[in-house]
């Protein structure tokens, strides 16, 4: 009896790694960002285990569509806001956040070759904007540009 016990621990714990969730905070942390961003990077990816980012992004077929559904809700919960280019939730903002953690992820997206590096936490405050500038003042500069652009085809 004890010996099949013992068997069946062994078992639950070699299985452990695919049944815990992962979420983008596991992988990367992030710092100083407004809360409703926060509460989106931090959820549990769905259908994503450990397991996904072991063999160097070979992700499941239902992890990658819980990425790109948690992508789509990152980007809405964190307009405005501002991360380096080269953090995972600045790559999530420029929409390669997907590849880069599954470069499997074939059909959808250009997939892109080699491994994540992952850099320091992002910090907002400490980080110059992404290439890509999220906030409200980059959406009225393109707002006077085409107003400006518009007049010059009436002149």
């Amino acid at each position: 009896m004890r010996k099949q016990r013992w068997v069946t621990y062994l078992v639950l714990a070699y299985r452990a790694p695919t049944v815990i969730a992962i979420s983008l905070d596991q992988i990367q942390p992030i710092i100083s960002f407004p809360p409703s961003c926060t509460r989106v990077y931090t959820s549990e990816i769905s259908d994503c285990t450990v397991r996904d980012f072991a063999n160097e992004g070979s992700c499941s077929p239902g992890c990658v569509e819980g990425l790109e559904a948690l992508a789509r809700s990152l980007n809405a919960a964190c307009v405005g806001t501002r991360a380096s280019p080269t953090s995972l939730i600045g790559l999530f903002f420029q929409g390669l956040g997907v590849q880069t953690l599954c470069p499997n992820a074939e059909g959808r997206r250009r997939s892109r070759q080699g491994k994540l590096r992952v850099p320091a936490p992002a910090n907002p405050l400490d980080i110059p904007p992404c290439h890509r500038d999220r906030s409200p003042f980059h959406l009225r500069r393109h707002k006077q540009k085409s107003h400006q652009q518009q007049q010059q085809h009436e002149d």
